[in-house]
């Protein structure tokens, strides 16, 4: 344990839905406590530290970066530059933001001429919804709006004629991309959401502008989704730990990465409750209905934009399902909690997970 001497700095946030947030950077051990995650890495002595965030992508984003090249103001200057490039691909990706690519396809115009940033990302959502079934479908828009989980009004459940109605309008497959002419098409009445996909995208691309920066290390958080950063002299790997989807400061266990991307997936990030029964904010696509069966996901990758859309998929396919679609993808590996809270690994995880109070062998 470290000495209560030992420097550190401490930042407290607050979530959308209120729940605290704390990022502790020791001066030999960064420890990130956030969003279902608890973070940690052996860091030299002489490492720089700083630790910034900003509500963006309607969710709390933090950036924590150490580096031995750059004083901890030029470090907070760094990751200021990040939260740039976040906010800019916010603004062609989010279908919240009117001027966006994806308000612009939304807005029933045949044919639209869009960034290569929004192909890019529409093409890892197209590929994840075809190996998927359709389990993560990029045009599940309307039933998104349907439901209005996120919105902070009194909610209710919408009809079954609703939801037959919405269901209407959905379907991957009805999406068209020209990459030759960079456009992209959608029937009347779709309404494309990347939410299920983008935000890995723009982390892993923040990740860039601070690799591109001298740091050492660097964790970004933003929602249920999380990329590490550490150079080759760090030996130890990040120690990760998967949140109780039942117990808000609880762990089900913890695993051992080297970096790359972690993505959750969880029905206790955002839902509402009626008459006992508990309606959250991942709808599978074939019901019209919040997907059963499943209380949480964690995927490990090393493309954050894939393990964004593979969390969404893995959790609407239940755990059987999923397990077999994650050993089909290159460098993807997963945590599956299903209704019954039975922790279900890939098999590249096996060696990595640990058990909460359960002692790892050596």
């Amino acid at each position: 344990m470290e000495s209560s001497k030992k420097p550190y700095v401490t930042a407290h946030s607050e979530h959308s839905n209120r729940k605290q947030i704390t990022i502790y950077i020791v001066i030999a051990t960064v420890l990130l406590i956030c969003g279902g995650y608890l973070i940690s890495l052996d860091l030299r002595k002489d490492n720089n530290s700083a630790t910034s965030s900003k509500i963006l992508m309607g969710t709390l984003v933090q950036i924590a970066v150490g580096t031995e090249k750059l004083s901890e103001a030029e470090a907070r200057e760094v990751a200021e530059k990040a939260f740039l490039e976040i906010e800019r691909l916010e603004n062609i990706l989010s279908s919240y933001k009117k001027e966006s690519d994806v308000s612009r396809i939304n807005s029933g115009v045949k044919e639209v001429l869009v960034s290569k940033e929004t192909m890019e990302v529409l093409k890892v959502a197209l590929r994840i919804a075809e190996l998927s079934g359709g389990a993560f479908d990029p045009s599940a828009g309307p039933l998104i709006k349907l439901w209005n989980i996120n919105s902070d009004e009194e909610k209710t459940p919408p009809t079954e004629s609703e939801i037959k109605e919405g269901k209407k309008n959905i379907g991957y497959k009805k999406i068209t991309v020209n990459e030759e002419k960079g456009t992209v098409s959608m029937e009347k009445g779709m309404r494309l959401n990347l939410g299920g996909v983008a935000k890995g995208y723009i982390v892993k691309r923040a990740l860039e502008v601070l690799k591109a920066n001298d740091v050492d290390w660097a964790i970004i958080k933003a929602g249920g989704d999380m990329t590490l950063y550490k150079d080759p002299t760090h030996a130890e790997p990040f120690t990760v730990g998967v949140q109780d989807p039942r117990s808000k400061r609880g762990i089900t266990g913890t695993i051992l990465i080297d970096g790359g991307a972690v993505a959750s997936s969880g029905d206790y990030e955002r839902f509402f409750e009626l008459e006992g029964k508990r309606y959250h904010h991942i709808i599978d696509p074939a019901t019209g209905y919040p997907a059963l069966g499943t209380m949480g996901v964690t995927i490990i990758s090393s493309d954050p934009t894939l393990a964004d859309a593979v969390s969404t998929a893995v959790f609407v396919l239940g755990a059987k399902k999923s397990i077999k679609l994650i050993e089909r993808l290159d460098k993807v590996e997963g945590l599956v909690i299903d209704d019954k809270k039975k922790v279900h690994l890939s098999s590249g995880l096996k060696e990595k997970y640990t058990p909460y109070g359960v002692e790892k062998k050596k």
